[in-house]
């Protein structure tokens, strides 16, 4: 096997391309299981927080819906409940916890 190094000026080849050369044809397919695992990680912390915002999404839309089909007394109190509930993660929350049982539901939109 033709050995290659990065001193040899006959082929002028870039490094990566010098250390690829000096591969066995089965070191092409061995995985290198620090970064697989590395990525395995990257991945499943990544598929966490969409997943967690895809779920406070939801939420925030179910609070929104149900603040439109409330009624609070006065628009105002509408108005600033459905600002609370636009808050990114704490809003549906504090919506949920204090402001869901202050509405009475509207008798038309009582089917829905």
């Amino acid at each position: 096997m033709l050995m290659l190094t990065e001193k040899n000026a006959i082929y002028n080849l870039p490094k990566y391309i010098v250390k690829w050369l000096n591969k066995t044809p089965l070191d092409h397919f061995r995985i290198n299981y620090s970064t697989f695992y590395t990525e395995r990680i990257k991945l499943n912390t990544t598929t966490f927080f969409v997943g967690l915002g895809i779920a406070f999404y939801v939420i925030t839309c179910l609070a929104i819906f149900d603040i439109a089909k409330k009624d609070f007394g006065k628009l105002a109190y509408k108005f600033i409940w459905g600002i609370i509930a636009l808050i990114p993660f704490i809003g549906c929350i504090i919506y949920f916890v204090f402001g869901y049982r202050k509405g009475k539901r509207i008798s038309r939109y009582s089917s829905l």
